[in-house]
């Protein structure tokens, strides 16, 4: 049975929620503070010749052209000369001319690249223009020029940093949305590796490699599956080890076994020899007959065993199955409740007078059955105790017949079967017959009960 782990505190889904939360939180940041710092970034990049926009060819004509224009707001004419002369800016360009003399307003042209429907200019959140023009040396030069009819002081100013804007924005957005990848590419990555980790685990233990430990690399569902693994890995390992060091125990058991056979085997051997020749007196050849007989009974004793561990430990899953009569069964029965009672034995056997001539019959393999009955009264033999009756009773209902045994066990101190091999054994002939057994020791009292 797999280990019960406790939950994790934390989950993939938790985890990942949180780095989703923390990367959208550091790249709304990041972007706040490039948008913020947008005008240093564009001022760094000029002082560094990064970025240069020529605003001296249009300005030079402007002046060379300015000396005939006559500026008076009242001269129809010189202000439409004077539009002609602001048409010379370019599109981020603007002009403010003041009185030389009285520093009065005369006349003013802004950007068009400044227009409130520009839409770079409302993402720089800028205002109305007349409140949005600098008048620094970075955005303008100043000149005193000569105009037909006056002296004016000429500002010309340049927002050629509304063009650097869109490439800086859409820079700073990309920046941004690798910031906001950045942490769950990282995140998914590592679930990634786990889950590859996991499967190679899994493939080495297809492989039958079960000495290689595997790891847990996080506390989240894939620590718990890496743990169990690990856990279900160790399990296998001690399984099949135990398996093994089991059928190597059995194997070295029945060779035992078999080495055993061939000394009484040899003796039985010579005695029927002696026998055969009769070399001895009555008494003596009466005196080999019963070492015979002993040799016999220690033979049959060691097949026996053989025989329940190749049972119970072989890979046969099925049986040869033949008619077997019911009245059949019941003189085998008889047979072993009446070497009961020769061995000192009270037997209370309860069976119907009917199914001593039944002619029903049900599949079976008769010498398997056999050796069930003997296995269960040789139990009894061993164990039981002969001074309180033996209680046996032989059913059959709605075609399955039933066979249940109670008995005292002997206080002897001597555990009942103690590698319990014989009830193994009636266990699997019993499953191969399609059959049941239970056994059950309260106390004193042991029963045991066969179905088929």
């Amino acid at each position: 049975m797999l280990k019960k782990t406790e939950p994790k505190k934390t989950t993939v889904t938790g985890k990942f929620l949180a780095i989703l939360v923390c990367s959208t939180a550091l790249a709304i940041a990041c972007f706040v503070f490039l948008y913020r710092h947008r005008d240093p970034a564009y001022i760094f990049l000029y002082e560094q010749g990064l970025i240069n926009h020529d605003r001296t060819d249009w300005i030079e004509e402007f002046l060379a052209r300015a000396g005939e224009i006559v500026i008076d707001p009242d001269d129809e004419e010189g202000m439409r000369r004077v539009d002609e002369l602001f048409d010379l800016r370019d599109y981020y360009s603007g002009i403010i001319i003041y009185d030389h003399d009285t520093e009065f307003y005369i006349n003013a042209v802004y950007p068009e690249a400044m227009n409130n429907s520009n839409l770079i200019w409302r993402l720089t959140g800028s205002q109305a223009v007349v409140y949005q023009v600098k008048l620094d040396s970075l955005t303008t030069l100043t000149a005193t020029v000569a105009f037909k009819d006056q002296m004016a002081d000429v500002y010309f100013f340049s927002y050629h940093y509304l063009s650097f804007y869109p490439w800086y924005l859409g820079a700073s957005l990309l920046f941004c949305v690798l910031v906001f990848l950045a942490p769950i590419l990282w995140f998914l990555h590592r679930k990634v590796r786990e889950i590859k980790s996991l499967k190679t685990e899994i493939l080495y233990m297809a492989e039958g490699n079960l000495e290689r430990p595997i790891h847990a690399k996080s506390r989240d569902e894939f620590g718990i599956l890496a743990e169990q693994l690990d856990f279900l890995r160790k399990s296998l390992n001690e399984t099949i080890q135990g398996e093994r060091e089991s059928r190597e125990a059995n194997s070295d058991l029945i060779r035992a076994i078999s080495h055993d056979l061939r000394t009484p085997l040899t003796i039985l051997s010579g005695y029927l020899e002696i026998v055969k020749l009769h070399r001895g007196d009555a008494a003596l050849e009466e005196q080999y007959l019963t070492s015979c007989l002993n040799k016999v009974l220690e033979i049959r004793e060691l097949s026996d065993k053989m025989f329940e561990y190749a049972m119970v430990y072989e890979t046969q899953e099925d049986l040869e199955l033949e008619p077997v009569p019911i009245r059949a069964l019941l003189k085998q029965l008889q047979e072993n409740v009446k070497f009961m009672e020769l061995a000192g034995f009270t037997v209370d056997f309860e069976a119907a007078e009917d199914l001593r001539k039944s002619t029903v019959t049900f599949p079976g393999n008769p010498l398997a059955l056999k050796r069930v009955f003997n296995n269960l009264f040789s139990n009894i033999l061993k164990y039981g105790e002969k001074k309180q009756p033996v209680k046996a009773a032989f059913s059959m209902e709605n075609g399955h017949w039933r066979l249940t045994l109670h008995n005292r066990v002997k206080q002897s101190g001597q555990p009942i079967e103690s590698n319990h091999i014989g009830l193994k054994s009636v266990k699997k002939i019993m499953e191969l017959h399609g059959g049941s057994m239970y056994c059950l020791q309260a106390g004193e009292m042991f029963s045991v009960e066969v179905t088929v």
